[in-house]
């Protein structure tokens, strides 16, 4: 019977086709004729012996799949059905036949929307595949993967019937398959909390959350505790049963987590957080009590009165004068005066009001007559001239904080001792808890803008962890970028060519939506810091190209110009006559300056501060892999605002070491001002470093294998993407606004950060927009169609995007301190 006048994949029994005619190779082992796949039964003989079945059916399988590849499809797939169906059958190849069959069905129709009718065809031969391996991951996997595409897909009227399939699926492959659980989990997330409302789908899940070990939960404990408060009953009181079970097994694993979630603002998280702590404190009252202890001392050391203060301040001063916004103003301040009047906690806050209270005070009463009484500009000018000569103190006091005794900030916390909480960051289901000893007695304040603290923690093993405890940044957006590299790292390891490299991670423990800490990257230097001390020690300008840049487009002269060296040059290296100038005349004065600079600064860092040749070839083959692998995955992810002191080099390994990640999906891209206009930060100076080979050595490799497994795995990382662009809590910039760190903190840390951009506020249906939109991005970066809509190759698209990299049309367009010249 003619193949092509049955329906793909089905065959009537009582017509079968004869069997496969192998090619001559494999026909020529059977002396007896007809080949390896001639008939259904029956060995047979061959020169020194005989071939068995499992012979036999690996050479049809193989054969089939040559009949595949060779373009005969259709002929594949129905011989192939017959081969699992009958030959196959009882045997150890029929899984892994109905498994293939399923793939090819599918396969075939990638062109065409996808219906229910095909749907329930693959279905029927991967439900074979599980029928013949009860216990195959791969079988269930891809019964999961194709019922879940089919809810995708499908309109919604026919897709309902393919959830429960799909729930179920996934539960059975993660309890077979732990290495890839991450995955398959947050596919499984997906589908629980959006049609968690069904009746049927929460029996599902209760079912299935009794089949898979508690531990696994962990993996996606943050997206677990975003939905804490979820507005469904039914989804609510799956994810409060859920923790509850998950807490009683580790609860060192959600302690943390959950205490942040227990001082929401937003009443109904804070409810559901408290209900989980209750149950919690039934086995582990003092883990509980010593987790708020911690976590509210910490956030009170982040960010003292006199810094709350000076944000504030300064916040209020941009309302009153800037926007004409009075009760803006008043209401910025209001919480801070409340606080004052609350009376002080340590010794800290009682300098505070000692040293300024009294013209607080005094400012607030202003304050209050305006606003209880005839709304007099008198009465707010007064309290300005208190408030400014307040902050002008301020300003002074913070200029010189070096460090903090945590005896004045933090008593309670250095009073505590021997606790049973984990060191933050540190607990593995699998591995020994490494609990709190102590804390050290002083933190040293870093000397940026935002004054992030060293603070040390011992741990009960005597080991000294060391955290930067930041105080105006919500971090669980970098706690989220985690999870995505740790995903990565797995899939790299996978590829034999990368089995070396790796992204670096390191511990991002959140406290507050505006506090948190992060674990300290030891032995490392920001690249920034390697360039100023090289060109200190050699009495180079650290912003050489920019002066250059601003005498090759001087600015015309007008008075009190503060710049830096002239030209137009402001601090920090910012150009201003530069920016001004047309494209076409930016990108001349850029290659001009390059030309008159070396640009070997890190190059030769490197080198000098290696003690050997072999150290050195070793740190820059490590370098330049580290380098090549952040590149591809920090373009996947949309991963911006690289500049130099955002990425690190290990003066051990040579690794560089990326941190901030608080631009992510192109929201780099999208700036009004300045928007970055290349794929990932590939300098001049980066570029030296790598070695006489430059891009077109190591790193290219790196790069063109990095996109291959990424590409491979498509499905992982984008369910991982997926799910963090769908995060109630996150607020991922995806409509590319400014970043400024005072908007940063007021604007996603108020009301409990992104809580409140994730409902009504920020608008369901636009956050739901932006979101498809950025995931139809990642997949065409995936699929290597971003650049049209052909697909291009790896080595292709990886050519392309270096050149875009390093093109001086982009890089003349980005914000001088990126420090494109470099």
């Amino acid at each position: 019977l003619p193949v092509g006048t049955l329906p793909v994949g089905t065959l009537p029994v009582g017509t079968l086709p004869g069997p496969p005619r192998l090619p001559p190779s494999i026909d020529g082992l059977s002396r007896a004729g007809g080949g390896l796949g001639g008939g259904l039964g029956g060995d047979r003989a061959y020169a020194g012996g005989t071939v068995d079945g499992a012979q036999r059916h690996a050479g049809t399988y193989g054969y089939l799949k040559q009949m595949w590849a060779d373009g005969s499809r259709e002929e594949a797939i129905a011989r192939l059905a017959t081969f699992a169906r009958y030959e196959a059958a009882g045997t150890a190849f029929a899984a892994k036949a109905w498994r293939r069959l399923g793939g090819w069905q599918r396969a075939v129709g990638e062109d065409q929307p996808f219906s229910v009718e095909r749907a329930a065809t693959v279905l029927a031969s991967l439900g074979n595949a599980t029928d013949a391996s009860p216990h195959s991951y791969k079988a269930w996997h891809a019964w999961a993967m194709v019922s879940f595409e089919a809810v995708q897909q499908l309109p919604p009227s026919d897709a309902a019937e393919f959830v429960v399939p799909a729930v179920r699926g996934f539960f059975r492959s993660i309890a077979l398959g732990r290495e890839a659980a991450l995955q398959d989990l947050l596919r499984l997330l997906t589908l629980w909390f959006t049609h968690g409302h069904r009746a049927d789908v929460e029996a599902a899940v209760q079912a299935g959350c009794d089949d898979i070990s508690a531990d696994l939960w962990l993996l996606v404990t943050p997206q677990i505790i975003a939905r804490i408060h979820a507005p469904n009953p039914f989804v609510r009181r799956s994810v409060n049963r859920l923790l509850a079970e998950v807490a009683r097994t580790h609860p060192q694993g959600l302690i943390y987590p959950l205490t942040v979630a227990s001082k929401s603002l937003l009443l109904p998280r804070r409810t559901a957080a408290l209900r989980v702590l209750t149950e919690v404190r039934k086995a582990n009252d003092t883990l509980v009590e010593q987790a708020a202890l911690v976590s509210t001392e910490l956030i009170r050391c982040s960010i003292l009165w006199h810094e709350v203060w000076h944000a504030a301040l300064e916040e209020a001063s941009r309302l009153y004068f800037q926007a004409s916004d009075v009760d803006g103003m008043l209401a910025a301040l209001a919480p801070l005066h409340a606080q004052i009047s609350r009376g002080p906690v340590t010794t800290e806050e009682n300098d505070f009001l000692r040293t300024y209270g009294a013209e607080l005070r005094a400012a607030h009463e202003h304050c209050e007559r305006y606003r209880l009484g005839g709304r007099s500009r008198q009465e707010l000018q007064s309290a300005w001239e208190l408030y400014s000569t307040v902050f002008g103190w301020l300003t002074k006091q913070i200029g010189r904080m070096t460090s903090i005794e945590l005896a004045h900030a933090s008593p309670r916390l250095l009073q505590a001792r021997d606790l049973e909480l984990a060191v933050p960051g540190t607990y593995e289901a699998t591995a020994p808890v490494v609990r709190i000893g102590s804390f050290a007695r002083s933190m040293s304040v870093i000397g940026s803008k935002q004054r992030p603290r060293k603070l040390g923690v011992y741990g009960d093993d005597g080991s000294l962890h060391d955290f930067l405890l930041k105080g105006h940044e919500d971090l669980r957006q970098d706690e989220r970028v985690m999870q995505l590299f740790g995903l990565v790292n797995r899939l790299l390891d996978s590829t034999a060519p990368l089995a070396g490299p790796a992204i670096r991670r390191y511990a991002v423990v959140p406290l507050s939506p505006a506090s948190g800490l992060i674990g300290w990257v030891p032995s490392c230097d920001t690249l920034h810091q390697l360039v100023r001390h090289h060109r200190e020690s050699r009495g180079v300008p650290l912003y050489l190209e920019h002066r250059i840049a601003a005498q090759l487009a001087p600015e015309p002269k007008r008075g009190g110009d503060g710049g830096d060296g002239g030209g137009g040059l402001a601090e920090g290296g910012e150009l201003r006559a530069y920016n001004a100038l047309p494209l076409l005349h930016r990108v001349e004065v850029f290659a001009a300056a390059l030309s008159r600079t070396g640009g070997r600064d890190l190059a030769e860092a490197l080198w000098l501060r290696s003690p050997s040749a072999e150290w050195w070839l070793e740190r820059r083959s490590s370098y330049t892999r580290s380098v090549g692998v952040m590149c591809v995955v920090g373009y996947i992810l949309g991963l911006g605002d690289r500049h130099l002191n955002n990425m690190l080099l290990d003066r051990v390994s040579g690794e560089v070491v990326h941190i901030d990640y608080g631009d992510c999906f192109e929201a780099a891209a999208l700036r009004p001002r300045f928007p970055e206009t290349v794929p990932f930060r590939l300098t001049r100076m980066l570029v030296t470093a790598m070695g006489v080979a430059g891009v077109d050595g190591v790193y290219r490799s790196t790069c063109e294998g990095a996109m291959r497994a990424l590409r491979r795995h498509r499905s992982s990382v984008l369910a991982m993407l997926e799910a963090f662009l769908y995060d109630p809590l996150v607020h991922w910039n995806l409509d590319g606004a400014e970043r400024g760190s005072a908007k940063r903190v007021s604007s996603r840390a108020s009301l409990d950060g992104g809580e409140a951009r994730g409902g009504a506020a920020r608008g369901d249906k636009v956050m739901h927009a932006q979101a498809l939109r950025e995931l139809r991005r990642v997949k065409s970066k995936l699929d290597g169609s971003e650049f049209g809509a052909a697909p291009i190759d790896v080595p292709t698209q990886v050519d392309r995007l270096v050149h875009e990299a390093q093109a001086h049309t982009n890089l003349a367009q980005m914000w001088g301190g990126w420090n494109p010249f470099w």
